[in-house]
């Protein structure tokens, strides 16, 4: 199994973490009910992305047969009210869950609002604004720490996050350019960091190796030097590793 820590496992798809210390899949980024919302944009596209995620979902719990299912921030899409697709949608999960005796842990995201009234109906609690779990810190990434924490951090091994969506882009000998969903890892001060690319089918990612500091969307990840992060990919079931960023970004 491809290793992005000591005790981090990347998922086979390459697009969660298995923690076995905690028994627990990681995952962020899914965004369910992206489809209405693109619709009212005027963009049709079938609704077809939870039944995509719900089966590799259950792939990854047959594998690795966990504890627990974290979601570390936007489950649904859209910031207001949740849709009825979302609100569907999150029952069909929890079932999917309960029948595996998987238990889901939400951690709220930049879009998860008004989630606590689904979570309430289904006799759950939204994580808020992080989550922490023996020595891993679960947190979005929307917000600063400095704005979770008053004071110092708790002592944890590895800060975990999302909302980046982070992709690298690269060009073969051909010229032609490729795009990958990532995994970033690096370190906050005395802290190691580990973002999480995005979950949803259609959530392509940002090409991290060509954006500036001030288009990064994260605010924790505008505090530390990025540039010296390394993005790590996997590839039908192997792990590419990859130099730091800022060698990435002079690669045209």
């Amino acid at each position: 199994m491809p290793e992005l820590a000591k005790g981090i496992i990347a998922t086979e798809d390459g697009l969660g973490i298995y923690l076995p210390k905690i028994r627990s899949l990681v995952i962020a980024d899914l965004h369910l009910g992206v489809e209405l919302a693109l619709f009212g944009e005027g963009t049709y596209m079938p609704i077809d992305q939870y039944q995509i995620m719900q089966n590799s979902i259950i792939n990854l719990i047959e594998k690795y047969n966990p504890e627990s299912l974290i979601i570390n921030g936007d489950f649904k899409h859209e910031f207001a009210r949740p849709s009825r697709q979302e609100w569907y949608e999150l029952k069909a999960l929890s079932k999917v869950l309960s029948d595996y005796g998987v238990e889901l842990e939400l951690v709220r995201g930049n879009h998860d609002n008004y989630l606590k009234t689904i979570l309430a109906r289904e006799d759950k609690t939204l994580r808020e604004p992080y989550y922490l779990y023996s020595d891993y810190l679960f947190v979005h990434g929307h917000q600063s720490l400095s704005e979770i924490f008053d004071t110092s951090l708790p002592e944890v091994s590895w800060v975990i996050l999302a909302h980046e969506h982070p992709a690298i882009e690269l060009r073969d000998s051909s010229g032609g350019k490729h795009k990958f969903r990532c995994y970033l890892k690096g370190t906050w001060g005395d802290y190691n960091l580990l973002v999480l690319p995005a979950y949803s089918p259609i959530a392509s990612g940002s090409i991290i190796n060509k954006l500036n500091g001030a288009r990064i969307l994260s605010p924790i990840l505008k505090d530390v030097k990025l540039e010296e992060f390394k993005p790590l990919i996997v590839d039908k079931g192997e792990l590419l590793k990859f130099p730091k960023l800022k060698q990435l970004s002079n690669i045209q």
